[in-house]
């Protein structure tokens, strides 16, 4: 396994500038032909999230919601975890 986050080209492209977010966009969506889920994290969801989204679903490919009070919850379970 391998993670990958589009996310990641807002840091080297200009979000403000319409081609390079295309590109960004666009980079971001052709990797999800080689994935084999996506993982949404957090309570937001941005339209881009919301185009990534739509087609992994088009694709078959299961999407997992992780919320923000779910990773408060496996903090938590980890703190435990460590003190024991």
């Amino acid at each position: 396994m391998a993670p990958f986050i589009p996310h990641f080209y807002a840091l080297i492209l200009d979000d403000s500038n319409k081609e390079e977010r295309n590109l960004g966009m666009l980079v971001g969506l052709s990797m999800l032909w080689v994935c084999d889920a996506v993982w949404v994290f957090g309570n937001e969801i941005t339209e881009g999230m919301k185009t990534e989204i739509r087609f992994a679903e088009k694709l078959n490919i299961k999407v997992r919601y992780i919320s923000e009070n779910d990773l408060r919850k496996s903090e938590v379970k980890n703190d435990k975890i460590e003190k024991n």
